[in-house]
């Protein structure tokens, strides 16, 4: 059986792969961080929930109405949905210093999506106000998260092509 991602607000107990120092340093290799200075890479650190996950832990399924961005530092996600036959169809494979869970920030919902750990993983979550608050104070960063959307999408079609 899956194991559903807990979303609650507090924090775990810390553990060497959520020391701070490590966590802000993999926040910055993050494609759309890039560039960004110290006290930025603090705040968004001040507004994420460090996780570390098991293999087959489900961070949202198609009921889940949550609107949550995740930053995955290290470990492996699929995201897949279900055929009618009830097969899994991967459309994305996600590594570390990967953004994803962007569409529901956007009012576009994961609509018959899973996103599940193929491994053990560390995830940052944050919240939509949070997201949207950080992002209305560096446009930039919404710019780069558009253009790293915009990216995803050209693929998206370019398969489909094929």
């Amino acid at each position: 059986m899956q194991k559903i991602f807990p979303w609650r607000r507090d924090r775990m107990p810390r553990s060497a792969a959520q020391d701070p120092s490590l966590v802000l340093e993999r926040l910055r290799q993050v494609d759309i961080f890039q560039g960004l200075g110290e006290d930025d890479v603090h705040a968004i650190f001040k507004m994420v929930t460090v996780r570390e996950c098991v293999r087959g832990t489900v961070f949202f399924t198609p009921e889940d109405p949550s609107e949550r961005l995740y930053i995955l530092k290290y470990g492996r996600v699929e995201l897949y949905r279900l055929t009618p036959s009830g097969k899994r169809l991967v459309t994305r494979r996600i590594g570390p210093g990967t953004v994803f869970g962007e569409m529901s920030l956007l009012g576009q919902g994961m609509t018959g999506t899973f996103a599940e750990a193929v491994e053990p993983t560390l995830v940052c979550v944050a919240t939509r106000e949070d997201v949207v608050g950080f992002l209305k104070q560096r446009p930039d960063v919404a710019l780069r998260l558009l253009e790293a959307m915009g990216q995803r999408l050209r693929t998206l079609e370019e398969q489909l092509e094929h």
